[in-house]
């Protein structure tokens, strides 16, 4: 069973994918992050991952919702870029589940802090990008020089891979 993970954005989009074997232990098995969104690039990616990942019915993806943020202009090229993607895999026959920031990082980054240490920024969105590094980093052996998108789709990939199938059930009921 795969989980890809999604981070939209109007410039650059996080992706990563997670496996899980027969016993249930999951795997890092791509990350990276996509300069361009276009309608074009975003089929191409979808169809690419189709592939590569012999993506099914078994199969889920995670797209992070997005926060409301100060500017009209970026939040409607965020929320367009989600579509994309969302309609994209929809049409290819793959499960999708929309993660709000702030769920799957209680359920992912938050819950390490022990480990981690305390992690300091600015605002709890820059707190949540710092975190998402540290903790991909401790998880699955990122490079922080990976970024935080990648990051942050590492750690919805986990969400969904522990948290997706409910979130999935309620989507559709």
């Amino acid at each position: 069973m795969s989980f890809i993970r999604i981070d939209p954005g109007n410039a650059r989009c996080g992706l990563a994918a997670l496996r899980k074997d027969g016993a249930g232990r999951l795997t890092l098995s791509m990350r990276k992050t996509l300069i361009r969104t276009r309608a074009v690039d975003v089929r191409a990616a979808v169809e690419s991952l189709v592939a590569t990942f012999d993506l099914g019915d078994d199969d889920l993806v995670a797209i992070e919702d997005q926060l409301l943020g100060p500017n009209p202009h970026t939040m409607a090229k965020i929320v367009e870029a989600r579509t994309r993607w969302l309609q994209e895999f929809e049409s290819a026959g793959i499960r999708v589940v929309l993660v709000a920031p702030q769920t799957w990082s209680s359920a992912t980054v938050i819950r390490m802090p022990t480990r981690l240490g305390p992690v300091k920024g600015n605002s709890p969105r820059e707190v949540r990008k710092l975190g998402a590094i540290a903790w991909a980093k401790a998880a699955y052996g990122l490079a922080e020089s990976e970024g935080d998108d990648v990051a942050e789709a590492v750690a919805i990939s986990h969400w969904a891979a522990y948290r997706g199938e409910a979130a999935y059930s309620q989507r559709v009921a």
